[in-house]
């Protein structure tokens, strides 16, 4: 039993040493982290701050330089462009004289040669004009002549076909009346013989007159 104890006891202590070195390694490690992100967070700080200064001081620098070279260049073209038209206006003066004399002449030029390019288009105009109509004056007259000639013959083609189906009807009318009467005649002759034949061969069924069955 003092054995079992002592074992026990042992083993309860041991447990709390283990767990009580477990806890103290963890909070050892967190304040390790808690101290590498603090100092990372620090360092950072230290080096934004640098950097945004250093940043300003050279931009700073660079905008000056470039607001004088501005300053400067702003100066010089002013002067550069001042000659420039001071130096143009004597060019411009020479050139308009020379070009007002030039000009003069070659715009009398010009307008005579369009004087005589009008004239020319205009006879041109003038005689297509007339060479169009007398060309249309002459297609008109061929569609006259065509159309009287087209006319012509359908007039002279309704003319024979209209004697062509006359003589047709008649011939026709003709024929149809002499079968129509060769019928008649023949029906009349045939009606009779049967008539004749019934009298003989039923004379006791045919007991009445003979106009009366002929009606019949």
């Amino acid at each position: 039993h003092v054995v079992m104890m002592h074992v026990v006891m042992m083993h309860v202590v041991m447990m709390h040493v283990v767990m009580i070195h477990v806890v103290m390694i963890h909070v050892v490690i967190h304040v390790v982290m808690m101290h590498v992100v603090m100092m990372h967070v620090v360092m950072m700080h230290v080096v934004m701050i640098h950097v945004v200064t250093i940043h300003v001081v050279m931009m700073h620098v660079v905008m000056m330089h470039v607001v004088m070279i501005h300053v400067v260049m702003i100066h010089v073209v002013i002067h550069v462009v001042m000659m420039y038209v001071v130096m143009m206006h004597v060019v411009m003066m020479h050139v308009v004289m020379i070009h007002v004399v030039t000009i003069h002449v070659v715009m009398m030029h010009v307008v005579m040669m369009h004087v005589v390019m009008i004239h020319v288009v205009m006879i041109h105009v003038v005689m297509t004009h007339v060479v169009m109509h007398v060309v249309m004056m002459h297609v008109v007259m061929m569609h006259v002549v065509m159309m009287h000639v087209v006319m012509m013959h359908v007039v002279m083609m309704h003319t024979v076909m209209m004697h062509v189906v006359l003589i047709h009807v008649v011939i026709i009318q003709k024929v149809m009346s002499h079968v129509t009467t060769a019928n008649h005649m023949f029906l009349t002759k045939l009606k009779h013989l049967v008539m004749a034949l019934m009298r003989v061969t039923f004379p006791q069924e045919l007991s009445i007159p003979p106009r009366r069955t002929s009606c019949s």
